[in-house]
């Protein structure tokens, strides 16, 4: 693991695929590079884990570089999502990536997951919640 100093933290887990956590006032944002499979689910797992604990006042996952996304991967969005409305965390994934939005689709994961398909939409919808909290 390589540690940055500044707000943010680059965690190289293999080759491909990795991640880069951002935090800033507005959120706090997960880049995710590559496959989003067995390999990285466990790390992604953890650090969205410890994000949520620190109560961001929001959280993106950016998806718009994955190259596949597996059911490990789904599951752990899901358990991500719920974690963050448990702890009242606006939570927003950013894709357009065919590889990420037709398992999301085909298993009916479209109706819990806020899937927005630019950052830019998915502030808009966070910065929205967020006023109505």
């Amino acid at each position: 693991m390589t540690r940055l100093v500044s707000a943010s933290t680059f965690v190289q887990v293999a080759r491909s695929p990795s991640m880069l956590f951002i935090t800033t006032a507005e959120a706090s944002m997960v880049i995710v590079r590559g496959d989003v499979d067995l390999t990285i689910t466990g790390p992604l797992s953890k650090q969205l884990t410890e994000e949520l604990e620190l109560r961001p006042a929001a959280l993106i996952v950016d998806l718009r570089e994955a190259t596949f996304c597996s059911s490990c991967g789904l599951s752990a969005l899901a358990r991500a999502c719920e974690a963050a409305r448990r702890v009242d965390v606006p939570f927003a994934i950013v894709t357009t990536q065919h590889a990420v939005l037709r398992p999301v689709q085909l298993l009916g994961l479209d109706r819990t997951l806020p899937i927005h398909r630019t950052l830019p939409e998915a502030q808009e919808w966070l910065g929205l919640v967020n006023r109505l909290r």
